[in-house]
């Protein structure tokens, strides 16, 4: 049996005091941060110390036992499976949220399940009203005084549909800015962010460092971007040199195929804009470099040239996101195997889940409006109603009642026994 000194019993004592004060920190410092935000909970990695060599004159009754404990370092105890489901339904979560509050917005308009008495259904009651004029003339033709009143009965309806309509239009331009503003401005500070911290990273762990605290402020930023967008994130490594790898994290766009398209790379990001007008491919032209795959029917992505990106001419009528290059903090270009710069890529109508989707779907869907481009771009699109369609109901309802009113009031001289004449 080996012998332990008395003095290396002490060391094993020492060693294991100094372990369970070492742990005893990090489990105040989780309580301290309990309600911190992004706080993951930490753990102290314990390894045993114990000799490496042999004894010179070794036999089977020689028990090599350990010399105490080290202290190797500090963990979190986050489980990855649970941060995909986590940001897989924070997409989810946020399409519904920014549907609902769309359509409840729109319902403070449309809502006709009242009775007209200050409150909802004041258009059905309008209407309701110019019938029962219209019947109480049809009784009394050539009264003034009820033309009159089935006059302004008519006119207070014109002007309840024209509010109606220029309410709507104001929801639509608040969404539409709202959108193309402020959400795009919100997408490009966290990927900012997540980009510096991803170099804040990867800096510490040249020298071993790893950073929690760091992770725990990326983690954040990455749970806040999936209420955008339904991302994927997986982590990898890249290496420094023949020794030494880093990990490198990568953000993609869920449901983009393969190659995925990334908008985080290591240290590695992109930005994204609504721009006014798209590139349009030129079928003619075997160069163009969008050839195969048409901007209004790609299922996902296209990938375009900064060149066709700059001299576009077509109306962005769908309101389709456009990721820039990747660039590095410093504003350099990522490169790719063959030592080319990423191209601009323009994302497809059904890429997206999450807020942005469906702010986009708020703004663009005709539902039974959708013309044949559409359906063409979207097979569902005769499914989906945003404010659009209760913009062209509105006016569909409208030329109707003109229509209508218009034909009922024509004379015609061949056949004027069928008119009352004063």
């Amino acid at each position: 049996m080996a012998v332990i000194g008395t003095f290396g019993s002490f060391t094993t004592a020492r060693l294991g005091i100094y372990a369970s004060q070492a742990s005893l920190n990090v489990t105040g410092n989780n309580i301290a941060n309990i309600n911190t935000e992004g706080y993951t909970r930490q753990r102290m990695d314990l390894i045993s110390l114990h000799s490496g060599g042999m004894v010179r004159y070794a036999n089977k009754f020689n028990t090599n036992i350990g010399y105490g404990v080290l202290c190797d370092g500090v963990s979190q105890l986050r489980d990855p499976y649970m941060d995909i489901r986590f940001r897989n339904e924070q997409a989810a979560l946020g399409q519904a949220e920014a549907k609902l509050k769309g359509l409840m917005e729109l319902g403070d308009i449309w809502d006709e399940v009242g009775k007209g008495e200050g409150e909802f259904g004041v258009v059905q009651n309008q209407i309701e009203d110019l019938l029962a004029q219209l019947e109480i003339l049809s009784r009394r033709p050539g009264d003034d005084s009820v033309d009159t009143i089935v006059r302004g009965s008519a006119t207070t309806l014109a002007k309840l549909i024209n509010d109606y309509a220029n309410a709507t239009e104001t929801v639509y331009n608040n969404y539409k800015t709202n959108l193309v503003k402020d959400d795009v401005q919100a997408v490009n500070t966290l990927l900012t962010k997540i980009q510096d911290l991803n170099t804040e990273i990867r800096r510490a762990g040249i020298y071993d460092d790893k950073a929690l605290e760091l992770r725990d402020a990326r983690n954040v930023a990455i749970d806040e971007l999936s209420k955008y967008m339904k991302i994927n994130v997986t982590y990898t490594t890249e290496p420094l040199d023949q020794y030494k790898d880093v990990e490198k994290l990568v953000i993609s766009i869920a449901g983009t195929g393969d190659p995925a398209v990334n908008l985080v790379d290591g240290i590695y990001a992109t930005q994204i804009s609504i721009p006014d007008k798209i590139p349009q491919r030129d079928p003619t032209d075997p160069d163009d470099p969008s050839t195969g795959l048409n901007v209004q029917q790609a299922d996902y992505t296209r990938d375009i040239s900064k060149e066709d990106m700059l001299n576009a001419a077509q109306d962005n009528t769908y309101l389709q996101i456009v990721l820039d290059p990747l660039k590095d903090p410093k504003g350099r270009y990522m490169k790719d195997g063959q030592d080319d710069i990423d191209t601009y890529t323009v994302l497809g109508d059904r890429t997206l889940e999450g807020s942005l989707q469906a702010k986009r779907e708020l703004l663009t869907e005709e539902g039974e409006f959708s013309s044949d481009a559409d359906i063409a771009v979207d097979e569902k699109a005769l499914e989906k109603r945003g404010i659009p369609y209760y913009m062209k109901a509105l006016d569909a309802l409208a030329q109707k009642l003109a229509k209508e009113f218009n034909e009922a009031n024509q004379f015609d001289p061949n056949d004027a026994a069928t008119y009352y004449e004063n």
